[in-house]
């Protein structure tokens, strides 16, 4: 008796299934993974979130002020300039990690720190994680230096004088309606809302404008961030209701849909 296999012609059927249903799911299945990451990452800037607000209680509700605290704030030496920890004989604390059990010096091993999707930006290479340090910026009116660089021509530039002049002394008490309050968030949040930055940056989590942000009442979302937009009806970066509502009359006219 002959045995009778396959003809070629039927090989090259069942290749060519195989070959859609790949193509068909690979797409879902990086979405799925996608998701996956991002949830970890609202994890940790959860964990975060709740860091920020056991130093907080411990300051009087006074935020964390100095050069650089932007990037300082917590995490890794950084290895993007001796500013951000890179020259192991100048070393650069960060006070927060003291809150999230970690010692103020750390090298290796701060995963609370690491955006899973972490990929940098055009000017930060490889990973913002390994540049500064983390993979998350904090909303630099609450966080940072005393003052905030406002480009020549910006929009609301003489309320910025204003926003200014209230960083100094500013604590969680003067803050209202913290719910809205972005706390800290992935690290190119800053760079898709500046104005003067002229593109947006990829996105980590694969939506366009759409990053992981903390706020300042703890709670975590997934939201669309809007360029030159400081108050939205899903977040703001301003901390005060009096600066807040002039802002809003001033970005009349940018407000995209």
């Amino acid at each position: 008796m002959r045995r009778q296999g396959f003809t070629l012609i039927e090989l090259l059927v069942v290749v060519a299934i195989i070959a859609l249903l790949i193509a068909i799911l690979l797409p879902s299945l990086a979405r799925a993974r996608e998701q996956a990451r991002g949830v970890v990452c609202g994890s940790s800037l959860g964990q975060i979130a709740k860091a920020w607000h056991a130093y907080l209680d411990e300051h009087k509700g006074a935020f964390l002020r100095g050069v650089n605290m932007e990037y300082n704030y917590g995490g890794l030496q950084g290895e993007g300039s001796v500013f951000f920890g890179k020259d192991p004989a100048r070393p650069v604390p960060k006070p927060l990690n003291r809150y999230l059990g970690l010692p103020l010096v750390k090298r290796d091993r701060a995963d609370v720190f690491v955006c899973p999707s972490d990929r940098g930006t055009r000017f930060v290479r490889p990973r913002a994680i390994r540049y500064y340090g983390t993979s998350y910026y904090p909303n630099h009116i609450l966080i940072g230096q005393s003052a905030v660089w406002v480009p020549p021509g910006a929009r609301g530039r003489d309320i910025w004088n204003d926003v200014i002049r209230q960083m100094n002394t500013l604590t969680r008490s003067n803050v209202s309606g913290d719910w809205l309050v972005i706390l800290i968030g992935d690290f190119t949040w800053l760079d898709n809302w500046d104005e003067s930055v002229p593109k947006e940056f990829p996105c980590w989590h694969g939506r366009r404008s759409m990053h992981n942000l903390a706020f300042l009442d703890g709670h975590v979302a997934f939201t669309k961030i809007r360029k030159g937009i400081h108050v939205d009806p899903n977040y703001t970066l301003i901390p005060c209701r009096d600066l807040r509502s002039r802002f809003v009359d001033a970005q009349q006219e940018i407000a995209p849909p």
